[in-house]
């Protein structure tokens, strides 16, 4: 949880009014402490008070303060002390020299009195103010300059995230966070250490040089450590010591294939970036130059990854690590992330078993059917209908509207999307070249792993892959073992995954998740809950709604229109692309109009999910973020007079339910391995499975259930519904009574 950066109670202000001030009449705002607690204290000095500061009469208030605390309070757990280089407002648009002069000598009998251990400054003003200020008594305090967070609210300014991550890597690196301890890489391979290192009691195959380190980063079989003491015991190195890694599962299941034992206190500088800033870089290299100051670069030659290199990426992760030491105390972090790193890589790891002549067999009809679509094709044009260029040009000749609407306006494009819709026109072309991409894509993405995989299938859990931090799984390092996404298996092809020998599988599914989520958030705590009753009383809310909007029972059809309409009004999605989807998905005769009646029905019917929205557009306003009820926050982009563009506002509004979704799944899933549900074969954004005994499914079933809906946040409300189902394979599933 980003540490609390508000003013404490306010004490005497150490400033005065300067006793030759040129603007006496003028409002004054002193100075005054941020945080009060810690050993050591920054000291931020601004430029003059503005409207804000006047009227609340404290420094550093609204959207410039708000950018501060973004900025320092993750970085510096000491005391904060915030004032500004000229304490009145001035009497032009910008500060005079006679105002700057006149109060040069408070600022410095200011300094002296806080006596800080290290200086932030902020804009000219106050650069200007410091070179006022006699040199004895800056003597030894580092300064750290920095543009002003002002300069973010004017035309041509710097972008506030840009800000914010600017800011925080000139504090870091002009405080120096490891000047006290040294940081040292280790180029040669580990693979004859690192599994005798993670064990319990095993002989060392020699003599490691690194001794008593208190910290490690392992990156690629190469490691990076810290050390306050060079001579101290070598005995159980790692077991009780901090382990840092970039993307934590990935290594962890580096580790396990080499036969190690897994360190019990392992931390990940990926997932505490994304807990800092969600919509921040993730790349190790990217962020160990904007908040560490360090560059490299990954060498050019081919194979094998270079050690050198690889050593560099464990330095910057630990490096990188020590600028974290707020968001490492974040409850997500600490009660969520850390505890499943383990389990998702062992889950990973282990995989899952595959049916690989029912694969072989699927790809063969899928080349068949291929070579068939291509046939009917040819008597279309001779062109190569894998191409996207030479379909694009095909398509233009024949004059069919190829134009798609995008966040820069309409540009043509042959993507799926178009295709659909052209599909949905009756153009024939159309409907082959989408058949013929599915069928290639599930040889390339799933058959072809699958027959690599000789027989499991294994994958890399990243669980803050999406922007919002929803779980995501991939193939990077494992393709050519018959590594693969898990997460968007379509359906038919789930048939091909098995539970080990002897077992069921059972998926404990979560129905409806993000309208229900939306559901808690919107209206948690009030009085009156409209969405939350509708769910209630509905055994189908889908149907319902469209039966209450229409006025008579929908039909299948209607139903899919109205269950995509639902959240896309939710997420303030246009009209026009509510229609052309449903058009691509098979869904036909809905206007324009009908959306925006069904929108409009929706607001009025589900007032507070408006009012909700309306609350976090506020809140975007005020802090440049938005925040979930879990301590989970993304920055967002906020135009001049608090503008927010329509897809900022779709950001929004998104990012708090599905990165809240994914949090009531993840925990769910710990709930679950802690209740010794440890036999995991998979999970996704919304759902949990494990592997159970025949005669045990019922059980496992309530025990996944209760993980699902006893999720503490909901306070025993029955927001959550889940379906829980068993079958022979991932596929042949039926709900198991309970």
């Amino acid at each position: 949880m980003t540490t609390s950066f508000v003013g404490m109670e306010k004490s005497s202000p150490v400033r005065r009014r300067c006793d030759n001030c040129p603007n006496p009449e003028a409002p004054c705002v002193f100075g005054e402490w941020k945080r009060k607690t810690g050993e050591r204290t920054l000291m931020i000095i601004g430029m003059n008070p503005g409207k804000q500061e006047v009227v609340q009469k404290r420094p550093f208030v609204g959207r410039s303060g708000s950018l501060l605390k973004q900025a320092v309070a993750p970085v510096w757990e000491g005391r904060i002390y915030v004032t500004n280089a000229v304490v009145c407002a001035p009497k032009g648009k910008k500060v005079s020299t006679a105002e700057a002069e006149s109060c040069a000598g408070n600022l410095a009998e200011e300094i002296l009195s806080i006596k800080p251990d290290a200086i932030l400054s902020l804009g000219e003003v106050a650069k200007s103010g410091l070179r006022r200020v006699p040199s004895e008594v800056l003597e030894g305090i580092p300064i750290i300059q920095y543009p002003h967070p002002a300069s973010t609210m004017h035309g041509g300014g710097m972008r506030q995230g840009a800000w914010v991550e600017g800011c925080r890597a000139a504090l870091v690196k002009g405080l120096n966070p490891l000047s006290a301890i040294e940081v040292r890489p280790f180029t040669k391979a580990m693979s004859s250490y690192l599994p005798a290192l993670l064990g319990a009691d095993s002989e060392y195959p020699g003599k490691p040089p690194w001794m008593g380190a208190d910290i490690y980063a392992i990156s690629d079989g190469t490691v990076a450590w810290a050390t306050t003491n060079p001579n101290g015991d070598i005995g159980g190195l790692f077991k009780d010591r901090t382990i840092v890694f970039h993307h934590a599962v990935n290594e962890l299941m580096v580790l396990l294939g080499m036969g190690a034992e897994l360190p019990s206190d392992v931390h990940d500088t990926m997932v505490l970036a994304c807990l800092d800033n969600e919509e921040g870089p993730r790349d190790l290299k990217i962020l160990a130059a904007t908040r560490c100051g360090l560059n490299y670069v990954e060498p050019t030659k081919m194979g094998k990854l270079d050690q050198t290199y690889c050593s560099q990426d464990a330095r910057a992760a630990l490096l990188l690590f020590t600028t974290y030491p707020d968001v490492r105390r974040h409850p997500l972090y600490t009660e969520l992330y850390r505890p499943l790193f383990p389990i998702l890589a062992r889950m990973g790891y282990r995989g899952l078993r595959v049916d690989l002549e029912g694969a072989r067999a699927q790809l063969e009809s899928n080349k068949a059917k291929i070579a068939e679509i291509d046939e009917k094709l040819k008597a279309y044009a001779d062109i190569k209908w894998s191409s996207d260029e030479q379909i694009e040009a095909y398509f233009k000749s024949k004059g069919y509207p190829l134009e798609k609407l995008t966040p820069k306006g309409l540009r043509f494009s042959v993507d799926d999307e178009v295709m659909k819709v052209l599909r949905s026109q009756g153009v024939e072309e159309a409907a082959l070249v989408l058949e013929r991409r599915r069928l290639a894509k599930e040889a390339s993405a799933y058959l072809q792993p699958i027959i690599n995989s000789g027989g499991v299938v294994r994958t890399i859990y990243n669980p803050v892959g999406a922007e919002t931090g929803r779980i995501s799984s991939g193939a990077t390092g494992l393709a050519k073992y018959g590594g693969m996404n898990l997460q968007n298996v379509p359906k038919h092809l789930r048939s091909l995954f098995f539970p080990p020998e002897g077992k069921v599988w059972v998926e404990a599914d979560a129905s409806q998740h993000e309208v229900r989520v939306m559901a808690w958030l919107a209206e948690r705590g009030r009085k009156e809950r409209p969405l939350t009753t509708a769910l209630m009383m509905s055994a189908d809310f889908y149907v319902d709604i469209a039966r209450e909007f229409l006025g008579r029972e929908p039909s299948e059809e209607e139903r899919a229109a109205f269950k995509a309409a639902v959240l896309a009004g939710q997420y303030l999605a246009r009209p026009r692309t509510v229609v052309r989807r449903l058009q691509a998905d098979g869904v036909y005769g809905v206007s324009e109009e009908q959306v925006r009646a069904f929108f409009s029905f929706i607001e009025t019917r589900f007032p507070t999910v408006v009012w909700w929205r309306e609350s976090l557009f506020r809140q975007a306003r005020e802090e440049g973020r938005v925040t979930t009820p879990l301590g989970r926050h993304r920055s967002v982009l906020v135009g001049p007079g608090g503008t927010l563009s329509p897809d900022t506002r779709r950001i929004i509004i998104n990012s708090p339910v599905q990165g809240t979704a994914s949090d009531f799944c993840l925990f769910a899933l710990l709930r679950a391995w802690r209740a010794g549900l440890t036999d995991l074969l998979t999970t996704t954004h919304d759902s949990v499975s494990v592997a159970a005994h025949p005669s045990e499914v019922r059980e496992v079933a309530r025990i996944l259930k209760q993980a699902f809906e006893d999720e503490p946040a909901l306070e025993g409300e029955p927001y959550l519904k889940v379906k829980v189902r068993a079958g022979p394979n991932w596929y042949a599933l039926e709900e198991v009574p309970l």
